[in-house]
């Protein structure tokens, strides 16, 4: 039995090693086909899966023709390592790929053959600017073979969505794709008029038209971590109007900030958590008539609400004020996601905080989280540049394995160790003399933060320095793809948030390899040691040369909440006080141990919560198909509010 693990890997390699030679050795003889022929094969592979053979059989001679697809319309060859990228993606497993090896164009492998069934294939990915790139890019290779290709885009209509989901490949977002699937199930549940088409998409359709999605099939998730871990216990939500008037927001707000801390209520940052004594609150502050009439379990509500906009969420972080009215900012993308809010009466208390017109509250009418909604698909696969660290969730909450596909060429970026310094003040002038240092040399930088405040507070500083450079956040978005297209140039430095983390592909510009590549700046470690590989692989791609190092400081939000620990805060007092010279590093291993500590007691935090979800919906399923639950009451299953 101990001998089990290691079998089935070195069987798993053999299975590999003999598919990819046998696609490459039918590459000579799809090779000699002319285009319609090639073409023609599509036709041919979809009689022959209607006859009875399976995808598994096809795998070898589909996999040979997308890859001759791809080099007539692309002059792009699939490497033997993006072939059992596709192979393991077919298998529905998670694949980790380094950046720049390719993961688009390994996707278009098992995309192509699964929609040979005629089920549909979606390819689901972080934004809009992604989906939008990847279709544009992968979609001459489809074409070419005789496939539609669908794109689905935040500002799609009804009638466009419609036309996407028919098509035998969709691109998406993750959020829209639940979306429409959420939309699909309300006009299910209500009165099918007009109006209602109307509030949902801004335009009618027809009766037959009333459903956007055509089945879950098989999906292929871009950046699967990203979706499953870091927005695995965000439910997400269709809503309607409350009706709760807008004093009551007013009032428990104004008791929230008359409250005391560590009396009526606790702040637990670690979990970003209130933990609020409602009976205290009953006992020394007089309620509104409002508040009280309301009942205690929605006051509560409304009062803990507004401890948190004050006390946890922070502007230019969390949210930004835009035209006079609160957006979200999507804390696992970095980007603006105006068409959300906040529910629970939070997005009003924010309005409040911020002095703006207070909008009518919504409430959730059905919801969801991205795990349940995933786990509908028959079959699922994903695809990442950080999954090991996270194998161990993979297979206990979702049953999905990991495998690591090798690099084409050898990696070649170098990790630096991290620079500590005493307070932000220092280190933000730290990482700006380090830029001025790399510029002068002519090598491109590209500095992460964690927040748009930080972005630009550290965008002033280079202006101070008249350093020359682009900052890409929330607020400051729209020449993303010219951002990145420059960042790699010789000289550039590129400020930006997590929107740069993930799908981002940097190429280097003239020159650039010979100055030992890109070097990554990371302004401050993340609650997630995988987010912080996000950002350091934008460098060192396909065998390019490049660095990385992060800057820490004892102010940072990580250390800041888990010096919180009685011996780590005599550590930092010591160090604080032992620190002489002002803009001196500070060497220490043991910060950099208790950042890791503190990175892993975050994420086993989420991780038993994800868990503990994921169980529950079971059960929820469980009693459903055992007719415990009342049909009329279930309208819709596995449904989180």
């Amino acid at each position: 039995m101990v001998t089990f693990g290691p079998m089935k890997e070195r069987w798993g390699r053999q299975r590999l090693r003999a598919l990819v030679e046998r696609i490459n050795q039918l590459e000579p003889e799809i090779a000699r086909l002319s285009s319609p022929e090639l073409r023609e094969k599509t036709t041919t592979f979809r009689k022959r899966v209607r006859a009875g053979e399976t995808l598994d059989l096809l795998l070898p001679e589909a996999f040979a023709v997308v890859r001759e697809a791809s080099k007539r319309t692309l002059g792009q060859r699939h490497e033997d390592v993006q072939l059992m990228g596709g192979i393991e993606l077919h298998q529905g497993k998670i694949v980790e790929m380094a950046t720049g090896e390719g993961k688009t164009l390994t996707a278009v492998l098992s995309a192509y053959l699964n929609a040979l069934s005629g089920d549909k294939v979606h390819v689901v990915t972080v934004n809009d600017y992604l989906a939008k790139r990847d279709r544009s890019w992968m979609g001459p290779i489809y074409e070419f073979l005789g496939m539609r290709v669908g794109l689905i885009q935040s500002s799609s209509g009804f009638l466009e969505r419609v036309e996407a989901y028919q098509a035998d490949i969709t691109y998406g977002t993750y959020n829209e794709f639940i979306y429409d699937y959420l939309r699909d199930h309300k006009r299910r549940s209500k009165e099918k008029s007009e109006v209602m088409e109307f509030l949902l998409y801004g335009e009618t359709a027809t009766s037959a038209e009333r459903d956007c999605q055509r089945g879950l099939h098989y999906v292929i998730m871009d950046e699967i971590d990203s979706i499953l871990m870091d927005a695995g216990i965000q439910p997400i939500s269709i809503s309607e109007s409350s009706g709760t008037p807008p004093i009551v927001h007013t009032q428990a707000h104004e008791i929230a900030e008359r409250l005391g801390k560590d009396h009526h209520f606790k702040i637990d940052e670690k979990k970003g958590k209130v933990e609020f004594y409602p009976e205290k609150v009953e006992q020394e502050v007089a309620l509104p008539l409002e508040l009280k009439t309301m009942g205690k379990e929605k006051w509560e509500n409304y009062v803990e609400q507004s401890l948190r906009t004050i006390h946890l969420l922070k502007k230019d972080r969390d949210y930004l004020v835009k035209d006079g009215r609160i957006v979200v900012v999507d804390p696992f993308t970095g980007r603006a996601a105006p068409q959300r809010t906040f529910g629970g009466g939070l997005h009003q208390a924010l309005e409040i905080k911020e002095g703006l017109s207070i909008t009518s509250e919504s409430k959730p009418v059905l919801s969801i989280t991205y795990p349940l909604y995933f786990r509908r698909y028959k079959k699922l696969a994903g695809m990442t540049g950080t999954a090991k660290t996270e194998e161990r969730e993979f297979r206990k909450v979702y049953g999905l394995e990991v495998v690591s596909i090798p690099t084409y060429l050898p990696l070649r970026r170098f990790n630096l160790p991290d620079v500590i310094y005493r307070n932000e003040k220092e280190k933000l002038n730290a990482v700006a003399h380090e830029i001025v240092r790399l510029q002068h040399i002519g090598r491109p930088v590209l500095v992460g933060t964690n927040s748009v405040a930080k972005s630009e507070w550290l965008s002033q500083l280079l202006h101070s320095l008249h350093i020359k450079h682009d900052v890409l956040n929330a607020r400051q978005h729209e020449r993303e793809a010219e951002i990145i297209a420059l960042a790699g140039q010789k000289g550039r430095v590129t400020i930006a948030t997590s929107m740069a983390g993930r799908g981002v592909d940097i190429l280097l510009g003239e020159g650039v390899a010979e100055l030992e590549g890109l070097h990554i700046i990371s302004a401050e470690h993340h609650d997630a040691q995988r987010i912080d590989d996000q950002l350091r692989g934008r460098a060192g791609r396909r065998g390019d040369p490049g660095s990385n190092q992060i800057f820490v400081s004892l102010e940072d939000d990580l250390m800041r909440v888990y010096r919180r620990n009685k011996r780590m805060q005599r550590l930092f007092k010591k160090m604080s006080e032992d620190q002489e010279e002002e803009g001196r590093p500070i060497h220490s291993k043991e910060v950099e141990r208790a950042v890791r500590r503190a990175q892993k007691m975050i994420q086993d935090y989420y991780f038993h919560l994800r868990r503990e979800l994921m169980k529950r919906a079971d059960q929820i399923r469980k009693w459903r198909e055992s007719n415990q639950y009342d049909p009329v009451m279930d309208r819709w299953p596995d449904l989180i509010f």
